[in-house]
């Protein structure tokens, strides 16, 4: 990896890589040092990188590749998802505009986003957070902001 640029997009070999199906905050908004330096912290600049394309969004955007990023220098086996383990940690939601036509919709990393959302909805009650996921069909996408009771 050449270049963290946000959390949601990085540089590996001078190659501008956006992470397919997640959404970290942008520049000025809470969570975007975060996310930067949870990015930082799994796949820092130097560690070896590999790319899979998003065959459903070969076009990419902005000039950028979009697809997973697996990240680690210990072989090709031990690699880390850095799509995933964003969502997991809770530094990205699932960007929900691509559910449907990202090849990786139907990913299990993607998929566990909507059995979380149960165990989630009540931190959502009183954060006032936004949650979205892709549904097992890809052709709905829901999108809840609950206002802070």
């Amino acid at each position: 990896m050449t270049e963290i640029v946000d959390g949601d997009t990085i540089d590996i070999n001078n190659v501008r890589v956006r992470l397919a199906l997640v959404n970290t905050p942008e520049r000025g908004e809470s969570g975007y040092t975060e996310a930067i330096d949870f990015v930082e912290s799994v796949c820092n600049v130097g560690t070896t990188a590999l790319v899979d394309e998003d065959d459903g969004q070969k076009e990419g955007s902005f000039d950028r590749l979009i697809g997973l990023v697996y990240c680690g220098d210990d072989g090709i086996n031990n690699k880390k998802l850095l799509n995933e383990l964003l969502l997991e940690h809770r530094y990205a939601v699932i960007y929900q505009d691509f559910c449907n036509i990202s090849e990786y919709s139907s990913a299990s990393w993607a998929q566990r986003q909507v059995s979380s959302f149960n165990l989630y909805f009540l931190f959502l009650l009183y954060s006032g957070k936004s949650y979205s996921f892709c549904t097992p069909d890809n052709h709905i996408t829901y999108h809840f902001k609950i206002g802070a009771i």
